[in-house]
């Protein structure tokens, strides 16, 4: 009851919020600067194993209902946009697991002078939605709800036609809620920044230089990395570009041991001790993005130190991602998407080694019925190994979506 009454507090703050600045932002900026936006969307599926369990596999219909609204304000020299998303899921014959997510998110870009821009994001939800997040990190995310604040900003600065500069913060809360056993929830906190040099050698070729820093808290234990790339970008041709950028990092994690008990104190005292481990790892990412106007196609690999929320550490992940689209008519258009994840973690903690793979493969199509009405199905297969176990999906699912 008290989650649901915080759910729907929520949302009405947000949509509150949303409310207030979109009659505040006309009376700031002229008429023609304004643009709102209005979508609503309906999603059918059907999958053969509902829950992603390997034990009890359980297949059934789901429905997601999906209203957005927004706001858009630009002037001469800044642009500022505000969003507000509210869905709903319906489960067929599990109607207890329905459930609301929600999400608002701001952004705000400022030319504050000819060669400087700045540039603002902060995004601020809750959300059950499971195979998003393990698309995404490759993880399974066993619990009710994933609640997260996220912000970053950067500072662009062009020093001359050939050089500039970045420097960037970002900073993440995030808390994962069971809603069976308070143990099992999962609190993380990060933040970290970088700051990069680029050089245009060429119109079709750059060179780039980042160093940065990253600290992951979970609460009982916390993970530190400081690391610097270097990379390039080509355009052989108009339509085709090539990146690539590798380096280091050097990671330290802490976390708590359990050294002893006193049994005079009441309530009972647990005494624990940081314990270090110390560790190096190659960064990178590497890939080509094609497109042209009927089609697209964009791969990439990358090798990173990534936070996870809903366990109490960080993973060494390796990302493949492959996604295209081929427009076979005026209003139809063809798309295939597939990722690979592969989770490490070998950080001297308690878990010790453990491997965890992801693979997933969606085919779409998509017709544009209106300029504002799509209709679009897919075909998503979605595999998951760990050390003691495998686990498979297939889901069939077709979208609506309209603007107004």
């Amino acid at each position: 009851m008290n989650r649901n009454c915080g759910l729907l507090m929520g949302f009405v703050r947000s949509w509150a919020l949303f409310i207030m600045i979109a009659w505040i932002f006309p009376q700031t900026a002229y008429p023609d600067d304004v643009e709102y936006r209005l979508k609503a969307g309906l999603k059918e599926e059907f999958s053969d194993n509902l829950f992603f369990d390997e034990d009890h596999e359980k297949e059934g219909w789901s429905a997601v209902l999906t209203t957005e609204a927004g706001v858009d304000n630009s002037s001469d020299r800044m642009k500022t946009a505000l969003s507000g998303q509210w869905s709903r899921t319906f489960l067929k014959d599990y109607h207890r697991l329905n459930n609301d997510d929600w999400v608002v998110k701001s952004a705000v870009n400022w030319n504050a002078h000819e060669k400087t821009a700045c540039h603002l994001n902060v995004s601020w939800g809750e959300d059950s939605d499971f195979d998003s997040y393990l698309s995404s990190t490759g993880l399974l995310l066993d619990t009710e709800k994933h609640e997260f604040l996220k912000g970053d900003m950067s500072v662009k600065q062009r020093f001359s036609e050939r050089f500039s500069s970045e420097l960037s913060l970002n900073y993440s809360d995030e808390s994962t809620d069971s809603d069976t056993d308070d143990a099992d929830d999962v609190d993380l906190t990060s933040k970290g920044g970088s700051a990069g040099i680029v050089f245009q050698a060429s119109e079709l070729a750059l060179f780039q230089f980042y160093a940065g820093y990253g600290l992951y808290d979970y609460g009982t234990s916390t993970v530190e990395q400081v690391y610097a790339s270097l990379g390039f970008s080509r355009n052989p041709e108009e339509n085709l570009t090539f990146f690539c950028n590798a380096g280091s990092r050097y990671t330290t994690y802490t976390y708590k041991v359990l050294t002893g008990i006193d049994m005079r104190s009441y309530p009972v005292r647990y005494i624990y001790k940081d314990d270090h481990n110390y560790t190096w790892g190659l960064i990178g990412k590497a890939g080509l993005v094609y497109k042209t106007d009927d089609r697209s196609m964009q791969i990439s690999i990358d090798e990173s130190l990534q936070p996870s929320s809903g366990e109490a550490r960080s993973m060494d992940r390796t990302s493949v991602d492959i996604s295209g689209y081929r427009r076979l008519s005026k209003d139809l258009t063809l798309r295939l998407t597939t990722f690979f994840r592969l989770n490490r973690s070998d950080d001297g903690e308690s878990e010790g080694k453990e491997r965890l793979k992801t693979f997933g493969l969606s085919p779409g199509l998509s017709y544009q019925l209106a300029d504002d009405f799509l209709i679009s199905g897919a075909y998503a297969y979605t595999q998951y190994r760990s050390t003691d176990y495998q686990l498979r999906k297939n889901v069939f699912k077709i979208q609506i979506e309209c603007s107004l």
